[in-house]
């Protein structure tokens, strides 16, 4: 049957990442799906045809369905700018809540999902069992320098991954408790390229009463960045504009007596696939 999940993909960039997608969706095969694009119908005819059918060069083997067919596509243009929490804001946690799923997967439209990298009920296993709020199998191409602790990393004493203090957003599990908390620390209008918000993110929950518990699950991997390009560093956006805007919205929660907290990169403990070796803290 469907996994109980909902995929999102916050922004289908161009014609040459519906495939990434259709096939992390057939990686999965979610119980629903969410893929909303940067243009209106009719601006890229590119994307348009690849939407809705056939992809050249499509490998021997079972079709896969036209990423129309198996998930829905709204078109949520923002003028070519913005980022994935223009897209996300979009995905109400009412819209969640009324499908009944246990996890949000926002998958971004460069990160690919391997066979014998990732596999998706036992990575969903592991986090439920760790009581995790959020998890991500480890990343590879995670802009290292910037992000090391999303990268793979090899674990002793039969430990399946980290518990780590947040986890950056690339490929990332939330429950819908999770994902209430991040939809609405979310301000499009202040920071839509999205820096700063895994930082804010276990601490903004804390402040609401929830619990937050996160993840790198490091048996499963996924990759950033697409075949012989350099998307793992491109962006709708500059590096410039999202640190300001990261920047002007910590200054904004400030005035008003709240402060966004930024979390660290420490490793809290260790996560286990086995009812004798629970997870540390």
């Amino acid at each position: 049957g469907a996994l109980d999940v909902l995929l999102v993909v916050p922004g289908l960039l161009d014609a040459g990442r519906v495939q990434v997608a259709r096939r992390n969706w057939a990686m999965l095969r979610p119980r629903a799906c969410i893929v909303p694009t940067w243009q209106r119908c009719g601006d890229d005819p590119d994307l348009d045809e690849a939407i809705d059918g056939p992809i050249d060069g499509e490998e021997d083997g079972p079709r896969l369905p036209y990423l129309s067919e198996a998930c829905d596509v709204p078109r949520v243009p923002t003028k070519g700018t913005g980022g994935y929490v223009a897209q996300l804001k979009f995905v109400l946690p009412a819209h969640v809540q009324a499908l009944g799923v246990r996890w949000v997967f926002v998958v971004l439209d460069d990160v690919r999902l391997f066979a014998g990298e990732f596999d998706a009920k036992p990575f969903f296993r592991i986090a439920a069992r760790n009581d995790l709020d959020v998890a991500s199998p480890a990343i590879r191409r995670a802009h290292g320098r910037r992000f090391p602790e999303m990268r793979p990393q090899k674990l002793t004493n039969g430990a399946v991954g980290r518990r780590v203090a947040k986890v950056e957003l690339f490929a990332t599990a939330f429950t819908p408790n999770a994902y209430h908390c991040f939809h609405d620390l979310a301000d499009v209008e202040m920071n839509a390229e999205g820096y700063g918000y895994p930082d804010w993110l276990p601490g903004y929950c804390s402040l609401r009463g929830e619990k937050f518990a996160a993840g790198v699950v490091d048996v499963f991997r996924a990759s950033h960045g697409l075949p012989g390009r350099r998307d793992a560093w491109t962006k709708s956006y500059s590096d410039s504009a999202a640190s300001k805007a990261r920047t002007e919205m910590a200054e904004w929660y400030a005035t008003r007596g709240v402060e966004l907290v930024r979390a660290s990169r420490n490793v809290t403990g260790y996560l286990h696939d086995s009812d004798d070796m629970p997870s540390s803290s």
